[in-house]
């Protein structure tokens, strides 16, 4: 650990952050200052380490039914180049050595349209319920750059899924 400790890492802000990402809690986009070079070297001498864990573990059970919910995604399997634990905190660089074959990805579903209606061929619930989709996230554990330099493993929010729900309309 005393050699990744020596790795002097470049400053870098908010506004390293690609605009695409700026509203996100991760960036699959490498900004412009990204440590390519330090990263690799960092893994010249180790064995790979963990890769991100999922913390909270997605429902298995099939919830869809027979009918598809109309909810529109987008699936990709990236690598996360910028992460953050919430919106508002500070920005981190995710640790990437691809030339050490160490690749933080992982499978992000987003919404594409979230507030659309959905379940929309089930005409007889349209008088009851307003339905709409929604962005779910989990937590998953990511290898990062700490402030001072030094590799750390923090939780970042990633979307997972989009997934329709609903609500009961006012009864007049």
């Amino acid at each position: 650990m005393a050699k990744l400790n020596a790795i002097k890492f470049p400053e870098h802000h908010d506004d390293d952050v690609p605009e695409p990402c700026r509203n996100l809690t991760y960036c699959t986009i490498p900004p412009k200052n990204y440590p390519f070079k330090e990263f690799n070297e960092m893994f010249k001498f180790y064995k790979p380490a963990p890769q991100p864990k999922l913390v909270l573990s997605p429902v298995s059970i099939n919830t869809r039914g027979e009918f598809d919910d109309d909810c529109e995604t987008k699936i990709s399997y990236d690598p996360l180049y910028k992460v953050r634990e919430k919106r508002g905190n500070e920005w981190r660089n995710v640790i990437q050595a691809s030339e050490h074959d160490y690749i933080q990805s992982v499978r992000l579903e987003t919404c594409q349209k979230t507030e659309a209606t959905c379940f929309s061929h089930l005409e007889e619930l349209q008088d009851s319920y307003s339905t709409f989709c929604f962005q779910k996230y989990n937590v998953w554990k990511v290898l990062v750059e700490k402030p001072g330099h030094a590799p750390e493993e923090i939780e970042a929010e990633l979307p997972v899924c989009c997934s329709c729900h609903y609500k009961s309309k006012q009864l007049v």
